[in-house]
């Protein structure tokens, strides 16, 4: 009985899923940079949506990382925030 369940973990802990990241940069209120495309605020979107559509075509699991500007309208990056939260994927704010 032991044996099984030694064996069972270790079959279940190789199959770790890597998880592919999304970088979204927001430089300042109208230019936001989709891991290597640069977007403007009012396609912001439509590009994030391209892109997210695209990810979870080729991987697994995906992850949006969000990086926003320390100084800049409030209201730009809150729109940023809800746009990343409409995705429906895990993200975090990097500094």
């Amino acid at each position: 009985m032991v044996i099984i369940l030694i064996a069972q973990t270790c079959s279940n802990t190789s199959k770790l899923v890597v998880v592919n990241i999304i970088n979204v940069k927001m430089l300042n209120e109208n230019q936001i940079i989709i891991d290597n495309d640069t977007t403007n605020y009012d396609r912001f979107a439509s590009t994030l949506k391209k892109a997210v559509v695209q990810a979870k075509q080729n991987h697994p699991q995906n992850k949006i990382l969000l990086s926003v500007p320390t100084s800049g309208t409030s209201k730009e990056i809150s729109d940023v925030i809800m746009v990343v939260t409409a995705m429906n994927l895990n993200w975090q704010i990097k500094n």
